[in-house]
């Protein structure tokens, strides 16, 4: 049995279109177009940048940035604090919410000891 195919795109849809099938082979497939997510059976517009996966819930765009880089103004930009520490660009602002016992020195949350009698001032 041949299974004959074509794949035709237009407006951000890919649709696959097979003859000869039998109904118990076929399966659902979603084809994934860069840029684009599929929310409720529609595909829509979605990026992250090259560095984020793009996704839809319940209508809201939701971004999943890489390890290292963090959402700004919808793209998954450069953003990294090291292993302790929590990363946000604010206003194209690196800015990293450190772990307990660790400050940031405006690169990298490095780990702060003051000796036995520590007093330790977490500055923003």
């Amino acid at each position: 049995m041949a299974i004959h195919w074509t794949l035709d795109v237009a407006e951000n849809v890919a649709v696959v279109k097979m003859e000869n099938v039998p109904s118990k082979k076929v399966r659902k497939s979603v084809i994934a177009i860069k840029g684009y997510s599929l929310e409720a059976g529609i595909c829509r517009e979605c990026s992250c940048g090259e560095n984020g996966r793009c996704s839809f819930e319940n209508g809201v765009k939701i971004c999943d940035c890489n390890k290292g880089y963090s959402l700004e103004a919808g793209i998954c930009r450069e953003c990294n604090c090291g292993d302790n520490g929590t990363c946000f660009m604010r206003n194209d602002v690196k800015t990293c919410a450190c772990d307990k016992d660790y400050v940031f020195n405006g690169e990298m949350c490095k780990e702060c000891y003051c000796g036995e009698k520590e007093v330790f001032v977490h500055l923003r």
